[in-house]
């Protein structure tokens, strides 16, 4: 199990539970504000990357440094809209696994946050998956009433 992205909307605490082999990803990405340092409740600056480290025992491994077909599932948790040129990224990671997941915030107009390099709709999700030979599963799952949602990607036998 692999996530990239932003750990806290991610699923380590179902994989630490079911004793999964878990990862965090690492990607050079400037537009990404990679879990930057805040503070926490006693006033002390503590960066969120290694907060959830050290609570949920995942490991750190470079996104160049990965095997092909290495993992059985990797999310890409609020990520993907904070890629400049994402056919880099993707180019590098989807032959890394079978499964992918993505939380992504669907946006029906041009309006969007300046670290966001690109905004993405369900129609571009579907032509990810023609590119890159996944399929995607069912429809899209909305997260509640985040304006947020989840697409389970497979890739084709």
């Amino acid at each position: 199990y692999a996530e990239v992205g932003c750990p806290g909307w991610g699923m380590y605490k179902e994989a630490k539970k079911s004793k999964k082999n878990i990862y965090f990803i690492t990607n050079k990405n400037k537009n990404f504000w990679d879990c930057g340092y805040r503070k926490s409740k006693i006033n002390k600056m503590e960066n969120c990357l290694l907060l959830s480290k050290n609570k949920f025992n995942f490991n750190l491994i470079d996104i160049k440094n990965i095997k092909d077909d290495f993992f059985s599932y990797i999310g890409f948790y609020n990520y993907i809209d904070h890629l400049e040129k994402p056919n880099l990224f993707f180019n590098k990671i989807f032959n890394k696994t079978n499964s992918i997941g993505i939380i992504v915030k669907l946006l029906k107009n041009s309006k969007t946050d300046i670290q966001h390099c690109t905004t993405w709709t369900r129609k571009s999700i579907i032509f990810l998956c023609k590119k890159f030979n996944y399929k995607l599963i069912n429809k899209n799952f909305k997260l509640s009433n985040t304006g947020y949602n989840f697409f389970l990607l497979r890739r084709d036998a």
